[in-house]
């Protein structure tokens, strides 16, 4: 079993494609805190997989980890796999601490390199480099997938950051989450892509245009790149800057 939490499709892949060759099967948190609880069978195998956001996990992974109920059998291999841009950060490290104070320790943590999508800083019109480095990531994940067949344990993350800088970047991630910083320009049409779309259902359509009903969002910029039009942006910062949806997780509903 492995659990995952991905907004434009980057984790959703990546665990995806390790549960396809391990015989296994993935879902997202979305549908398990429904459930009120996960089980891992006893020898089996409990995965989880998340992007990092500002050097640490998404506030939803946060607090998915600290309320579901979390029943891992004996001998079952427990492994977590961060999604970065530019680095890690301390993402495995808030994980395996939220999970020790829960009585549970991870076996082994990974790290797959994928392209970035904050796109108020990162310009993703270059299609060719975010092809190359999503075919690096394939060949990252079978190799994953094959230490994970193996049962190895250990931390096999390459690109971190020291405890010190990443504590600091992530302590940004709070002031970027308000809400206040999206626009929603005149492109929109009213679809509510965005509103279905959304993995906390905090946008809502108030005179056929989105709008966001809380002061804070997980800012997974789901609704940014998504919207078929490039109607929402992030203050002005995202202008120009292009969208992006792993080439695995797009449907009709992205094309409308």
């Amino acid at each position: 079993m492995i659990v995952y939490f991905s907004a434009t499709g980057n984790s959703k892949h990546v665990a995806h494609k390790i549960a396809m060759e391990i015989d296994d099967w993935a879902r997202p948190i979305e549908e398990l805190k429904l459930e009120k609880h996960v089980e891992a069978r006893a020898g089996g195998v409990f995965g989880i997989v998340c992007p990092t956001y500002f050097c640490g996990i998404p506030v939803i992974m946060e607090e998915f980890l600290k309320k579901v109920k979390m029943f891992v059998g004996e001998d079952c291999y427990f492994f977590f796999v961060s999604t970065y841009g530019g680095n890690s950060g301390m993402s495995a490290d808030m994980v395996e601490e939220i999970l020790n104070e829960r009585g549970l320790n991870l076996d082994a943590k990974y790290g797959v390199k994928m392209p970035d999508t904050w796109a108020p800083i990162i310009d993703l019109n270059d299609k060719s480099k975010i092809a190359a480095i999503n075919s690096d990531a394939d060949k990252n994940i079978l190799r994953i997938a094959e230490q994970i067949k193996n049962r190895e344990k250990g931390n096999f993350i390459k690109n971190k950051k020291s405890r010190f800088f990443a504590k600091f970047n992530y302590r940004v991630y709070d002031r970027m989450r308000e809400t206040k910083n999206f626009i929603v320009t005149d492109a929109c049409t009213g679809c509510k892509l965005c509103v279905k779309r959304c993995p906390i259902k905090v946008i809502e359509m108030v005179n056929d245009r989105p709008s966001w009903i809380t002061d804070q969002c997980v800012m997974c910029l789901g609704c940014y790149h998504r919207c078929p039009m490039n109607a929402i942006q992030y203050g002005s910062s995202t202008k120009g800057h292009g969208q992006y949806i792993h080439p695995n997780d797009l449907d009709e509903t992205d094309k409308a």
